[in-house]
């Protein structure tokens, strides 16, 4: 199912009832993938042979252009979300590894296995970061507990997609303003905005796409999970309204904890 395609990603979720073999594939481009729901095995054809992995629920794999893999489902049924990015001939994927409140670059073999996504702790929940890539795309899932809200913010170069997998929530999206406007500048024009004007209620399998400039916000009706594809500025939001009082940009408090254990 195709959840939604840019310019800069493609984001699809999966789901097979019963167990299946699959077949091998040749990616064209970088591709992530995470199990939501389910468990099987992965074989990735490398240069060095033929590699294989469990792979389990609340774990993912990447897959570099052009190397040949296929995944087995072992289970009764599976739920995973996948996204894509076509990447420039001849250059090196790096990845950025955010952990104890550091950042490091790496760059990308042919796979790599996810076995433990770094999980960022926030006031209304917790992220998992599932993967990030400098110049592509990033995967993340997204909890957030019943009665808690997101800051009312918005992205001055990030492009986001959101897909809800369980539960219900309130949406503020919609409303757009001027993404390069200095911040004194937007939060003095966004004063007396009634925002709930573009506020509607989304249940599994809605989906919105929030461009640079978009405000938005989510309003946990219920305990909300979700999985958001965006590209990599993950520093990038200017926060108009926050139940903390946080200031824009990176909070680097709810990053000192968490980890990655990956191939």
């Amino acid at each position: 199912m195709l959840i939604d395609k840019t310019d800069r990603y493609e984001f699809e979720k999966i789901e097979i009832e019963g167990s299946s073999e699959g077949e091998f594939v040749t990616p064209k481009d970088l591709s992530t993938t995470f199990i939501h729901e389910g468990k099987g095995t992965l074989y990735v054809q490398t240069s060095r042979g033929l590699k294989e992995r469990a792979i389990n629920q609340g774990q993912g794999f990447i897959i570099s252009p052009g190397v040949p893999y296929r995944f087995s489902n072992d289970s009764q049924g599976l739920v995973a979300f996948t996204v894509s990015s076509e990447t420039r001939a001849g250059e090196p994927i790096i990845e950025i590894i955010d952990n104890e409140g550091g950042r490091r670059e790496s760059e990308l073999g042919e796979y790599k296995v996810v076995e433990n996504p770094k999980r960022v702790d926030k006031p209304w929940g917790h992220e998992l970061w599932i993967s990030w890539f400098r110049d592509y795309h990033v995967l993340k899932q997204i909890g957030m507990n019943a009665g808690n809200q997101s800051s009312l913010q918005f992205h001055r170069d990030k492009l986001e997609t959101n897909y809800l997998q369980e539960g219900s929530a309130d949406v503020i999206e919609g409303y757009m303003l001027d993404p390069q406007a200095p911040e004194t500048e937007v939060l003095e024009s966004s004063k007396g905005i009634d925002f709930n004007k573009y506020r509607k209620t989304m249940f599994p399998i809605d989906h919105w796409t929030s461009k640079p400039g978009t405000v938005h916000r989510v309003i946990a009706k219920t305990d909300y999970l979700a999985y958001e594809v965006s590209t990599p500025e993950l520093d990038d939001v200017i926060r108009l309204q926050d139940d903390q009082n946080r200031v824009s940009g990176r909070i680097d408090s709810e990053h000192k904890t968490g980890g990655n254990k990956n191939e």
